[in-house]
């Protein structure tokens, strides 16, 4: 197991996926109990919880994967060039404000600005 998998985040992620499928199975295990017991709406969930549980492991493990793969490649070494960015270093992309059109670019819209200034007008008398 790679060491970035045992630190202390990782650690707590792990005892996290842990009490989650624990807790999935104990309420999955609830469930079947009222299902034998005659609650019919409750063999639905007693399928549902296994499912949660099988879900968790599986972003667990993609997690984990996600993590040993980006610790192989910071590992390696970074190219060097002028056009090189720290990974620490995200800026959200620019975004340019386009000018709403004027009335003068559009002549539809300078009709339909002149009758809405009429119907103001009648609405004022």
């Amino acid at each position: 197991m790679p060491e970035v998998l045992l630190s202390r985040r990782w650690l707590a992620l792990h005892l996290l996926a842990f009490c989650l499928v624990a807790a999935c199975g104990v309420l999955a295990w609830w469930q079947f109990d009222r299902a034998a017991g005659g609650n019919t709406r409750s063999i639905g969930y007693a399928f549902q919880w296994p499912a949660f549980a099988l879900f968790t492991i599986g972003v667990w493990i993609w997690l984990c994967r996600d993590a040993t793969r980006s610790d192989r490649r910071s590992a390696a070494p970074a190219p060097a060039g002028p056009d090189r960015v720290d990974d620490d270093l995200v800026l959200p992309p620019v975004r340019r404000a386009v000018p709403p059109p004027s009335a003068a670019d559009d002549p539809e819209l300078a009709d339909y600005n002149r009758m809405l200034a009429r119907l103001a007008d009648q609405d004022e008398e």
